[in-house]
């Protein structure tokens, strides 16, 4: 969400509610359910867990993800 938010219109955290709300939330990768509890608290906690998560293999994961999805040839 925060690197939609910077590629789209760079809003501040705190009116992410208000910055996703014109979007269809399939576009944005959300349920309609999951929209109204977007805010900063829970993007700065999804940071949080980012920042202790081991960023290796998780870097690891999206390009082998990547390499998949679009049938790159290496």
């Amino acid at each position: 969400m925060l690197l939609r938010n910077l590629l789209v219109s760079r809003e501040p955290l705190y009116g992410l509610h208000g910055w996703a709300s014109p979007y269809r939330p399939d576009l944005l990768g959300l349920s309609p359910r999951t929209v109204p509890f977007l805010n900063d608290d829970r993007l700065g906690r999804d940071l949080d867990a980012l920042f202790d998560a081991d960023r290796g293999s998780l870097a690891t994961e999206v390009v082998v993800r990547a390499i998949r999805e679009f049938r790159i040839d290496l």
